[in-house]
């Protein structure tokens, strides 16, 4: 095809060649400038449609095709597009549009007017997302497939997924419902074209437009595939602390993830891990039942060596007995003294709340012992205990500030810094462990798509223009996130350069 393109060029017919081709995929024409030089001289880059333009989009169309539009109408859907992100996304303009149009058809096919009510009605244009998602998979033939396919690219939390074709495949067949390959292809180039999906990028992913369209597929979950989805994430979570720490599962982690295991699509590389989890258990399993086996020996000895002993001091035993309960007594008390000073000297660590049995335990041994500590040391020790059980209500505070926080991008890092704050006080809490390690996930896969889109965007030109918008709208935004990711530093050092 470039050959013959190169062909006509060369030749003296008076032919023009324009080449339409999305913003994404503009980086790879480059492979073609060998045969094509002068593919770059002459390009012009279509910005994002302002609101002019927008207005002249709604109002000449319906002019042309005799559709009355009410006054103010097309300010009022400018402001309903630009809610959110203050830009105007012309796919949600599409499907705004053609909303407002099939309300007017269906009241009034002869004379069809264009109603600022209607508009109302619909409501915010995530709703009017989510409603268009389920008119498409109402009207498919394999509706109930296709729906089947797009829960593959929601997280356990609600949120988007890119997926490759193969790996959507895989995760199909794992839970029973396998799917030709032709057929998904079709799925998928399917809603790709109604815009529920975004192109494939150059890595071949796939993922959802729009954070409400997986908020909706979402919500159309079973609490088994949500449950499936959660374990799912649990395990590529462990697997990445594992490549990260050398950390692996432990046995109540295996229990888990058993009953779920066979419903889950697992690449070789986890297997091969839960498969080393699970030889590791085995090896401390029978280690212990060693170790126990010895310790019974060994009881067994003493118990014989003292029945013997006991035996021929009969004489002596109740005197010998008292002596050892008194000093039984003194050492259980000091041992708990010295298991509270040792809390106080790891406090910064954290206190684990369900600890809270083993305080009241040694309180009780506190009273216990005044006949053999001096009363003022127990009364120390005995608020000491009191005071560290106290530290729920300061854990409880601190969870709810970073809860409320926690959903806005700009207060990522803050709350994971209260999510620590909190882990301080109660280090096993494992919902503390797992709100950071999602919040994590969202920056990583943020800081991912900054760095794509800046690439991308970067490989279009050298302009000044080009970097300052690639710092402004990818780089910057990223580096917030992450102020130390190397990638957007030097992208960052690129745009920084004077030309």
């Amino acid at each position: 095809m470039v050959n013959a393109i190169k062909e006509l060029l060369d030749s003296e017919l008076n032919i023009i060649f324009i080449f339409i081709i999305r913003e994404e995929y503009y980086a790879n024409l480059t492979e073609f400038e060998d045969n094509l030089p002068l593919l770059y001289q002459n390009r012009i880059r279509i910005e994002e449609i302002d609101k002019i333009n927008v207005k002249d989009a709604i109002l000449k169309p319906c002019d042309f095709c005799k559709v009355q539009v009410e006054t103010n109408l097309p300010e009022n859907i400018i402001e309903q597009l630009t809610k959110h992100t203050g830009a105007i996304e012309l796919t949600w303009f599409q499907v705004l549009m053609d909303k407002l149009y099939k309300i007017a058809i269906e009241r009034d096919h002869l004379k069809p007017i264009l109603k600022i009510n209607d508009l109302k009605k619909l409501g915010r244009i995530d709703k009017v997302l989510t409603a268009f998602l389920d008119e498409q998979l109402t009207e498919m033939d394999n509706g109930e497939t296709g729906e089947t396919v797009l829960k593959t690219m929601v997280s356990s939390d609600g949120t988007k997924r890119q997926m490759k074709v193969q790996k959507i495949a895989d995760e199909l067949q794992a839970i029973g419902k396998t799917i030709p390959m032709q057929e998904l292809k079709n799925i998928i180039r399917h809603f790709t074209a109604v815009r529920i999906l975004t192109d494939k990028d150059e890595h071949e992913f796939y993922e959802l437009r729009h954070d409400s369209i997986a908020a909706r597929i979402y919500e159309r979950m079973t609490a088994t595939e949500k449950e499936l989805a959660e374990v799912r994430l649990f395990i590529q979570n462990a697997y990445t602390s594992y490549l990260q720490r050398n950390k692996l599962l432990d046995e109540k982690d295996l229990k888990y993830i058993a009953i779920y295991e066979d419903r889950i699509y697992l690449g070789t590389e986890i297997k091969q891990f839960l498969s080393r989890c699970k030889a590791e258990i085995h090896k401390v399993r029978k280690r212990r039942n060693t170790i126990f086996t010895v310790s019974a020996i060994v009881l067994l000895l003493i118990f014989t060596t003292f029945t013997v002993w006991a035996l021929r001091e009969r004489s002596k035993a109740k005197t010998a007995l008292f002596k050892v309960e008194i000093e039984r007594q003194k050492a259980d008390s000091l041992y708990r003294q010295v298991n509270i000073n040792s809390y106080l000297r790891n406090k910064d660590a954290g206190i684990n709340f369900k600890d809270k049995e083993e305080f009241n335990k040694a309180i009780e041994k506190f009273e216990e012992a005044r006949n053999f500590i001096d009363s003022t040391e127990i009364d120390t020790l005995i608020n000491i205990c009191e005071k560290l059980m106290n530290k729920e209500g300061e854990f409880n505070t601190l969870i709810e500030q970073a809860e409320k926080i926690e959903n806005n991008e700009s207060n990522w890092l803050q709350a994971i810094k209260i999510y620590e704050e909190a882990l301080k006080l109660d280090y096993k809490n494992d919902f503390v462990k797992k709100k950071i390690n999602i919040i994590n996930n969202k920056i990583n896969s943020k800081v991912a798509y900054y760095k794509i889109n800046a690439n991308k965007f970067l490989k279009t030109g050298n302009s000044k223009n080009i970097k300052d918008i690639a710092l402004r709208r990818y780089i910057l935004p990223g580096l917030k996130l992450k102020p130390n990711d190397k990638d957007l530093l030097n992208y960052k050092n690129t745009c920084e350069k004077t030309n």
